[in-house]
């Protein structure tokens, strides 16, 4: 579950956010920040963004000491205004996680496991969706 706040002009917006996933094994939280831009078409649009996540296993917003637990999203969403205060969106994410204590197991659809560095760290690669409702 996420919880996002655009803010900005009419075309290039900042992202504030925080996700929570309270269930098995990967249970976490994730803050993130991000750019992004809108390309308004009536009562239709388009939003592309990049956000960067801090994300903390548990929980707790806390991290072992020297751990970098990071992703970085590239979203891309068509969205519909049915009313003038309310739109509904959906569209593709790519997603990207350098974690020491993750490696990606319950990425289940999508997952495309690039490296694993010294014994310790992985990268993964994935493709996400996302739906939702935009109070404008």
């Amino acid at each position: 579950m996420n919880v996002g706040i655009k803010y900005g002009s009419r075309y290039v917006h900042n992202v504030l956010e925080y996700g929570l996933n309270p269930t098995g094994d990967y249970a976490n939280n994730k803050t993130g920040l991000g750019l992004g831009g809108h390309v308004p078409l009536g009562r239709f649009f388009t939003d592309i963004d990049v956000t960067g996540y801090a994300i903390n296993e548990g929980y707790l917003p806390v991290t072992e000491e020297g751990s970098s637990n990071l992703l970085t999203r590239l979203r891309i969403t068509a969205g519909f205004a049915i009313t003038p205060g309310i739109a509904v969106f959906a569209g593709p994410s790519l997603n990207f996680r350098f974690s020491p204590n993750w490696d990606g197991a319950n990425v289940l659809l999508f997952g495309l496991p690039l490296a694993e560095l010294d014994g310790a760290n992985y990268n993964d690669l994935w493709l996400g969706f996302q739906i939702g409702i935009q109070i404008l």
